[in-house]
C-alpha cells in the first residue's frame, strides 16, 4: 500500500516526534482494559483496517501481523477501496481528525450493513465520531476534524498518530512493546540519519506496511521515496540505484543485491530498531532533508 497520496510538507509534518515513545505505553495501556480489547478485534474474527495515508500503512502492517499471528483474517483498505459486498465481523477506521468524505462515506456504509465499527482517532469531537459504533481516542486530540492525508497543513501529525494507533493494535495483539518503547527513545537520541535526495525503502510480510510509512514520511520530507516488497528488488535494478540513493531495509536482502547497491553508491541502511521506533530514526532523516530543502 504505496499510495501517491498528498502528504503534509515540511517540519510540521513530523511534530510530536518526541511524544511517541510515552503514547506507545499509553496505548498499551488503554489496550490492556477489558472494555477497549471487546470493541477491537477479537480472536479468530474476520477483520478490516481502514486508513488513509500513514494511517492505512498502520493498518496493513496490523492486517499482516494479525494474521501472521493467527489471530484471523484481515484485510486492509482505504476507505474509497473497501469492498461494497464483503462482509466483516468487525472494522476498525483510523482516522486522526474524522472529517475524511471517503471514511464517512464507509462508516455510514458499515453502519446501514450492521457490521460492526470501531472508530480510532484524535479527534473526539468528529463526524466520524459521531458515527462511530465504538469510539477509541488516542494521541493528541488538538486534530479537530483536520489530517487524514489531505494536504498543505491539514495532515500535520498524521505520521504520529498512526505510529500510535499501531501501538494500539499491537498491543491488542498481546505484544510486550517495551523494547518498542526502549528503542523508541534510542531513536530520538543523538544525531538524525542522514537521507539522499532519492530512497527505495523495502519491507517484507508485516514491515510491508512499515516501508510504506516510511516511504510516505520521507516523500513529506521532499525525498523522492517508494516502498517495495524486498524480494522484488532485483539485483541489476539495485546496480542501477547509484549515488544520491539511500535503500533502507525492514527485511532481510539477498546480499547480492545489497552488495550491488553499494557497489553502485548508493547508501544502504539496515533497520535495527524495533520498526516502529525506526521509523522515528526515518522521521527525522526526513525533517533534516526538509530543512535542507528550504535552505
Amino acid at each position: 500500500m504505496d499510495e501517491a497520496l498528498a502528504v503534509p510538507d515540511g517540519p510540521a509534518a513530523f511534530d510530536g516526534l518526541s511524544s511517541q515513545p510515552p503514547s506507545w505505553q499509553a496505548a498499551a495501556t488503554l489496550a490492556s482494559d477489558v472494555d477497549t480489547s471487546l470493541v477491537l478485534p477479537l480472536y479468530g474474527e474476520r477483520a478490516a483496517v481502514l486508513g488513509v495515508s500513514w494511517a492505512g500503512c498502520a493498518g496493513a502492517a496490523y492486517a499482516a501481523r494479525r494474521e501472521s499471528a493467527e489471530a484471523g483474517e484481515t484485510d486492509a483498505f482505504s476507505p474509497s477501496s473497501l469492498p461494497r459486498r464483503r462482509m466483516y465481523d468487525r472494522v476498525v477506521v483510523l482516522t486522526r481528525g474524522g472529517a475524511d468524505a471517503a471514511t464517512l462515506g464507509a462508516i455510514e456504509h458499515l453502519r446501514d450493513h450492521a457490521i460492526l465499527t470501531t472508530v480510532v482517532t484524535a479527534s473526539a469531537a468528529s463526524p466520524a465520531a459521531d458515527l462511530a459504533g465504538h469510539l477509541l481516542v488516542i494521541g493528541d486530540e488538538s486534530a479537530d476534524g483536520r489530517g487524514d492525508g489531505g494536504g498543505g497543513r491539514g495532515g500535520d501529525g498524521d505520521a504520529v498518530f498512526a505510529l500510535t494507533a499501531l501501538a494500539l493494535l499491537r498491543a491488542n495483539l498481546h505484544e510486550d512493546l517495551r523494547t518498542a518503547i526502549a528503542d523508541g527513545a534510542t531513536a530520538l537520541a543523538g544525531d538524525a540519519p542522514d537521507v539522499g535526495a532519492s530512497a527505495v525503502v523495502l519491507g517484507d510480510g508485516w514491515t510491508r506496511g512499515i516501508a510504506c510509512h516510511a516511504a510516505t514520511t520521507l516523500r513529506a520530507g521532499g525525498v523522492a521515496a517508494t516502498a517495495r516488497p524486498a524480494a522484488e528488488l532485483e539485483r541489476a535494478e539495485a546496480a542501477m540505484l547509484g549515488p544520491g540513493t539511500t535503500v533502507w531495509a525492514f527485511a532481510d536482502v539477498a546480499s547480492a543485491v545489497r552488495d550491488g547497491a553499494i557497489a553502485a553508491g548508493a547508501t544502504w541502511r539496515r533497520a535495527t530498531l524495533d520498526p516502529m521506533a525506526e521509523l522515528l530514526l526515518v522521521a527525522r532523516a526526513a525533517a533534516g532533508a526538509s530543512t535542507r530543502r528550504r535552505g
